[in-house]
């Protein structure tokens, strides 16, 4: 079996079953070596209540096996047949306004209805009693891309499971009284039973933070329900397909997982990029991208125009390059009807490669070369950047800013502001140790009150390490509310420098100057601390005569490392020269590159590789100091490389 899987989502159960031969022998000619199968497919596994049909799918399997094509076998759970719906027609999910979901979509059944779990469960069994040792076989992907899209189901049963989520949580109704000041809008509640779903009335926004985080946890647990089956049953690897949505907590979907499965169709390959150095870190194997667009996305009509050329070639060796092992398109070819219809593929309808064929055979030819030692090369680097699901969250219950729509957008423009000045980071959770890190970012970290981060950062910074927090970081608790005696959790007691004044300015009434004495255009709002013994990076230079001399940033030296202290999101260029002066504080290492480059770091024991590529579609320039040799072409490079749109090269130092 190769070590780096490529290949795409197949769906033969909506083609004449004479294709699959032609098909195979297309998908070789790709080098093709896995797809994803059967995912949507619960009524061809079973036609009507009890009555199993596998035949068509062992077919499927053993030829896929017999040329040399792997196949990850999906779970149907996303997809109950119409003979179910009609039977317990309450097992639909009901919308926020009382409404039950109609038949004809998918992941349109409430994961907490216990007639959807039974059945689930049912299928889930006899799929994998059917081929849980089947050669042909190389893992599981259970359900489908299962999120609860806030508010999500509202029915009677999922009312249920929120109050056991507080229950567990808060253990009394006079806690729950209390922690959310209910006491305003003579809200509090005498018992569990009285509160509502969190739909339909202006709420506090603690009752949305928990009603999303008890969706959140019923997925989970339908999700790890599956996996519990599949195991007793298999001992292929494990997962679940993932989009790039943070309001779960991406390490307890896959505690109970052997690989994370993620699904991306983004354009912009530094926003993906963002997700795979997040997720990767959840698994011990490396992760599988189980889709991704081979040319355009779209439904009804398509998403986006072509690319430029270089792209789908990029789009491919994105998972590898940073540390996965699969890369799957959607799909192999176009539907002739139905949902998706105008979705593009490597085939289109009539069983044509599309324009993007020669990419992909590009693509795949370098894996060849590369696939036996690769994989081997793990992913690192000496910057972390922190983003949680509790923070999204938390953003999803309560604006905070205006103009931010999640926090996910402050959080991906620091990420592209490190890739720009050269760092590539790793996406931490909070849970993640730090010793390895010198460098960490901590941007809209709303509350840091996660998995004891508090005590173990401080101690991480009184030994060395370099912390850039803010903004807005640390200015809640696990629940969302405000601190009573601090506008910081501990920050203030870190640094021992007190804040003055935190406002909202997102109009350009404030101007600052750095210690340059230059002036910075800044926004989005102001943590502003009265100068004392830190050295100030940006100061207030005119606004409301209260703030002119406050200092919106700085530097503070605690024990032997540093805080820096970010109290608003000033403009790129100065975002830059703190990033780089805060690197140069913590001895982090910074690639000299051009912008749209990015760097990779592949390590196996003291041997290490560089993943050059110029991920943001322009030609750009990698300076170093002596020769590098790249591994799939043998060409030499010294001091420099310059790169086209969309060129990737493994580089190993000479000398």
């Amino acid at each position: 079996m190769s070590r780096i899987l490529l290949g795409s989502d197949y769906y033969p159960e909506g083609w004449d079953d004479n294709l699959i031969d032609s098909d195979i022998a297309k998908m070789k000619e790709c080098g093709f070596n896995v797809v994803r199968i059967a995912e949507f497919a619960w009524k061809k596994m079973e036609p009507s209540e009890g009555n199993y049909s596998f035949d068509w799918l062992h077919t499927i399997v053993d030829k896929m096996h017999a040329a040399g094509i792997y196949v990850i076998l999906g779970t149907p759970t996303a997809t109950p047949p119409r003979w179910f719906s009609k039977k317990y027609p309450e097992a639909l999910s009901l919308t926020k306004d009382g409404i039950r979901t109609s038949h004809g979509g998918r992941r349109h059944c409430c994961s907490n209805n216990p007639d959807y779990i039974r059945y689930s469960m049912n299928i889930v069994e006899k799929l994998a009693k059917e081929f849980g040792k089947d050669k042909g076989v190389i893992g599981w992907q259970i359900d489908n891309e299962i999120y609860h899209f806030p508010p999500g189901c509202c029915c009677e049963h999922c009312v249920e499971a929120f109050h056991n989520h507080l229950i567990k949580k808060y253990g009394s109704i006079d806690a729950v009284n209390e922690k959310w000041n209910l006491n305003l809008f003579s809200q509090a509640y005498d018992e569990f039973d009285d509160i509502p779903a969190a739909v339909s009335a202006w709420h506090n926004p603690h009752i949305i933070l928990e009603w999303n985080l008890s969706h959140e946890e019923s997925h989970i647990r339908f999700v790890h329900m599956q996996a519990e089956i599949i195991k007793k049953y298999s001992s292929y690897p494990i997962g679940t397909d993932v989009m790039p949505l943070g309001g779960f907590d991406y390490r307890d979907l896959n505690a109970n997982l052997d690989v994370v499965q993620l699904n991306h169709y983004r354009t912009d390959f530094m926003a993906v990029a963002l997700w795979m150095d997040y997720l990767r870190k959840f698994s011990k194997r490396p992760f599988w991208t189980t889709e991704t667009q081979a040319c355009w996305n779209g439904s009804t009509a398509p998403g986006h125009a072509l690319q430029d050329e270089g792209f789908i070639y990029m789009n491919t060796w994105l998972s590898i390059m940073l540390g996965g092992e699969a890369n799957l398109y959607w799909l192999w070819r176009t539907h002739w009807a139905g949902h998706e219809i105008m979705h593009g593929a490597v085939l289109d309808t009539s069983g044509r490669y599309t324009y993007a064929n020669g990419e992909i055979k590009k693509a795949a030819s370098e894996f060849n070369k590369v696939k036996d030692f690769l994989p081997d090369y793990k992913v690192e680097s000496d910057t972390a950047l922190l983003f949680t699901s509790l923070n999204w969250n938390i953003k999803l219950s309560q604006e905070i800013n205006r103009g931010l729509t999640d926090n996910t957008g402050l959080v991906e423009k620091f990420y592209k502001s490190l890739l720009y000045s050269g760092i590539h980071p790793d996406v931490i959770d909070a849970k993640e140790e730090l010793d390895k890190y010198k460098l960490v970012f901590t941007p809209t970290a709303y509350t840091l009150d996660e998995h004891n981060f508090p005590e173990r950062i401080t101690n991480w910074v009184k030994n060395g390490g370099v912390w850039v927090t803010g903004p807005m970081t640390d200015i809640r608790t696990s629940i969302g509310s405000k601190y009573k005696t601090s506008p910081y959790g501990f920050i203030e007691d870190l640094t021992k420098s007190e804040l003055s004044y935190i406002l909202p300015d997102d109009e350009g009434r404030i101007i600052l100057e750095n210690e340059e004495k230059y002036n910075v255009k800044a926004g989005l709002v102001y943590e502003l601390f009265e100068n004392s013994d830190f050295v100030p990076l940006l100061t207030v230079k005119q606004g409301h005569s209260a703030l002119v001399g406050k200092c919106a940033a700085y530097i503070k030296q605690v024990g032997k490392g540093y805080v820096v202290m970010l109290g608003t999101l000033p403009e790129d260029a100065e975002l830059f020269r703190i990033i780089k002066k805060a690197a140069k504080l913590s001895n982090s290492k910074i690639y000299d590159v051009d912008e749209g480059l990015m760097i990779t770091r592949r390590v196996y024991d003291d041997d290490v590789l560089y993943i050059v590529a110029s991920v943001g579609g322009k030609e750009g320039e990698y300076r170093f100091e002596g020769e590098y040799k790249d591994i799939i072409y043998g060409d030499i490079y010294k001091n420099s490389i310059k790169l086209k749109p969309y060129e990737l090269h493994i580089l190993r130092k000479v000398n």
